[in-house]
């Protein structure tokens, strides 16, 4: 983390001086930092989490979060940042209205993340991509400050709120590179399991099968979709659908109510929840490449 880094940036001593060992903890507390914010506006909100070392298995972890705003002329400027335990990343920048801030404040009241003010636990020596920081100023010049290189103090929720918060703005559907779609349909007739990949220029390739009447149309390999393909897919703004609740792997159930959308951003799978008449359009658009990709391949 950027921040974080300065903080585990300290330079040891020479041997003649105090040496800071490695596995040596720091605490200090500001007793004067409020514990209760009177203030309802933010205009400079910085958080940097990382959940690589959070136990729970959701989306949210495994990844460094760096979620940046700041209140300017009326307009809030934001900047999204995610990176993977590899270092792969994603990154994003938007505009949006002051009611971001609102819900932002809304976040931090309710989880009451400033009864965690003033205090900072530093762990010498350790990595710069672990715990949590909070640095977060309002309008009346009240600040809320916390930090922790060694672990995430928020709560799952707050995490998956704020960053939900963020996605929301800074991840158009133009952004996803990879996307699964799978339906395990009680009547065998309707199933299906697509993986399709987006590349720099727009253009889509899929593989998997889909089943129609009884009939199944399979290609282990990638095909090209078409142009109205294309824009049929772009046109059903995938990313504003709501995201799942539990696992990442694709359902195989028969209930066909809870099917799964799987979107990837280079560096991150977000979850989402496909309703039957979203995953009808999907299937009936990729229906009629399968059987196009098909003919094409008996003819040849």
């Amino acid at each position: 983390m950027k921040l974080l880094s300065l903080l585990g940036n300290k330079k040891q001593k020479t041997e003649y001086e105090n040496i800071e060992q490695d596995g040596s903890v720091t605490v200090t507390t500001n007793e004067n930092a409020p514990k209760l914010i009177k203030s309802t506006l933010i205009i400079r909100f910085c958080v940097e989490i990382s959940t690589l070392a959070d136990d729970d298995e959701n989306e949210y972890c495994g990844y460094v979060y760096n979620l940046n705003a700041t209140l300017e002329n009326g307009a809030v400027k934001g900047h999204y940042e995610c990176r993977n335990r590899n270092g792969l990343g994603f990154e994003q920048r938007f505009r949006t209205s002051v009611r971001f801030m609102s819900e932002l404040n809304r976040i931090i009241t309710k989880y009451d993340l400033a009864k965690y003010n003033g205090k900072s636990s530093f762990v010498a020596g350790l990595p710069d991509n672990y715990g949590a920081l909070v640095d977060i100023m309002y309008a009346s010049g009240e600040c809320l400050y916390i930090s922790d290189n060694e672990s995430n103090f928020m709560p799952n929720d707050v995490v998956k709120e704020l960053v939900d918060l963020f996605e929301n703005q800074a991840i158009p559907i133009s952004n996803w590179v990879t996307a699964e779609f799978s339906r395990d349909h009680s009547n065998w007739e309707y199933c299906f399991c697509v993986y399709i990949r987006r590349d720099d220029k727009g253009d889509m390739f899929a593989k998997g099968y889909i089943v129609s009447d009884g009939e199944e149309y399979a290609f282990d390999e990638e095909f090209s979709l078409s142009a109205e393909a294309v824009d049929a897919l772009n046109r059903m703004k995938l990313s504003s659908l709501p995201k799942a609740e539990k696992s990442q792997q694709l359902l195989n159930s028969d209930d066909e109510s809870e099917q799964k959308l799987i979107l990837n951003y280079k560096c991150k799978d977000v979850l989402k929840e496909l309703d039957n008449n979203t995953l009808d359009l999907i299937y009936n658009i990729l229906l009629a490449e399968f059987i196009k990709h098909h003919k094409a391949s008996d003819i040849s």
